[in-house]
C-alpha cells in the first residue's frame, strides 16, 4: 500500500517533465526511483580532479526510455566523452 503511494505521488512528480537530470550518486532520487521502477541512466561524461569518472543520472517515466536514451545520447556527442582515452602511462609503475 505504502508503494502505490509512492508511485502516485513519484508520477505526479514527474508529470511535467519528460526526465530528471541529476548528480550520478544523487541518492535522494535513486532510492524512490529503484523502489517504484522508474527508468536510470547514467551517462558518463567527463573526468574530476583526480581523474575520477564522472557521469550524470537520467531518472525518467515508465516506458519512455528512448526519450532518456536520445538525451544521452545528445550529451555524449555534446562532451566528446565517448572519443576520449585515458592516460595508461600514468598506471606504469617506475
Amino acid at each position: 500500500r505504502a508503494r502505490t503511494v509512492l508511485v502516485r505521488d513519484m508520477m505526479r512528480a514527474l508529470e511535467p517533465f519528460d526526465f530528471v537530470l541529476s548528480p550520478d550518486r544523487a541518492l535522494s532520487m535513486i532510492y524512490p526511483g529503484n523502489l517504484v521502477g522508474l527508468p536510470q541512466l547514467l551517462v558518463p561524461y567527463g573526468a574530476g580532479s583526480r581523474g575520477e569518472g564522472i557521469s550524470i543520472s537520467l531518472i525518467g517515466k515508465p516506458f519512455q526510455e528512448a526519450v532518456m536514451l536520445r538525451a544521452a545520447k545528445l550529451i555524449q556527442d555534446q562532451t566528446g566523452f565517448p572519443k576520449l582515452r585515458p592516460d595508461l602511462t600514468k598506471l606504469a609503475r617506475s
